[in-house]
């Protein structure tokens, strides 16, 4: 764990003390301020390592269950008869051993395992060298895990993903994570709460305040524009929320002004009547790991309204496009989830 946040005040270092001096301010946007954004993924798995390491014991059993049904072909022989012939399982899931320095390994580990709960039970009658069979507690807290885990692994996946998803896709997921951490603070959970408590500070300290390209990626979605900022951020910041609202669009102001006065095609010319960038990238299943219905529904009642004093608010103001017009303006086929 060490290591990794050594890694990080590396990095951050380096950034300051070495590349950005090899910059001249007029060549960076904003002088550098965006230079320098961390690695979400990385950033992701510190905060789930904190939340794990108060499991302690408690998936040990389940881990040792895993090891004995892998050690050997004969082993894995009988898993598999029992759970085809016996318990006429159509799973094919291979059973998978975690690396306790890799979170998402041991989410896995569980997920697998959970699903031959029933054939590891009944292997007890079969196996009577095998001693480690999980209790049910432990296999309740196996469940509640995984659970909790899942949208940080299907986060993580998406952020080293090999289609590599635009950013515009990460904002609302990241705002749901760390709504989901303020919700197991009351969770009658005792181990979901002492997971929260672990890992709020570390979400608070790298992404307390959400970085500005991945806020103004989601701004220039045609699809949310400033409407997901309003949605999400009376939710997350209790006392600061106009601050960080206000925060985003001086931000998103100060980039088009920037560009204006460059002459580099402006953000009209980018955007478009269609009010989509060559760059868009549209993903029905990351749209299912977060609130989309809830944020349907906030927009139509409280959608914003503003005088038009910018080329900005004007794009601001511009009625949001749905997925379904994003394709057919693209020339693509939609296809329903």
């Amino acid at each position: 764990m060490k290591a990794l946040e050594n890694k990080c005040s590396a990095n951050d270092a380096m950034i300051k003390n070495y590349l950005l001096p090899k910059f001249s301010a007029g060549s960076l946007l904003l002088g550098g301020k965006l230079f320098h954004m961390r690695c979400s993924a990385h950033i992701l798995n510190l905060i789930v390592k904190d939340g794990l390491d108060v499991i302690g014991d408690g998936i040990e059993k389940v881990r040792e269950t895993v090891t004995y049904w892998s050690q050997s072909s004969r082993r894995l022989e009988l898993l598999e008869d029992t759970a085809i012939r016996q318990l006429k399982m159509k799973s094919s899931k291979k059973l998978v051993l975690d690396c306790k320095t890799r979170w998402n390994s041991t989410y896995l580990m569980l997920e697998v395992a959970l699903v031959y709960k029933e054939v590891f039970i009944r292997l007890q009658q079969r196996d009577n060298q095998y001693k480690n069979l999980p209790s049910e507690s432990e296999w309740e807290l196996a469940k509640v895990m995984c659970e909790h885990l899942n949208p940080f692994y299907k986060l993580t996946n998406l952020f080293s993903g090999t289609k590599y998803p635009t950013t515009n896709l990460f904002f609302p997921m990241i705002c749901e994570i760390r709504l989901s951490l303020k919700s197991w603070l009351d969770s009658k959970v005792e181990v979901i709460r002492l997971m929260a408590t672990n890992m709020t500070p570390k979400f608070e300290k790298y992404w307390d305040k959400i970085h500005g390209v991945i806020a103004v990626a989601a701004v220039l979605d045609p699809r949310y524009k400033m409407d997901l900022i309003d949605y999400f951020f009376p939710r997350m910041y209790e006392i600061d929320c106009e601050l960080e609202t206000q925060r985003i669009f001086e931000l998103c102001n100060d980039l088009v002004s920037e560009y204006q006065a460059k002459e580099k095609g402006g953000l009209g010319e980018d955007i478009g009547e269609s009010g989509v960038g060559s760059g868009f990238t549209s993903s029905s299943s990351s749209s299912s790991m977060w609130d989309v219905k809830g944020f349907e529904s906030y927009k139509r009642k409280h959608g914003r309204q503003r005088k038009l004093t910018s080329e900005l608010e004007t794009y601001l103001e511009q009625e949001e496009i749905s997925k379904i017009k994003v394709y057919q303006r693209l020339g693509l086929k939609f296809l329903k989830n």
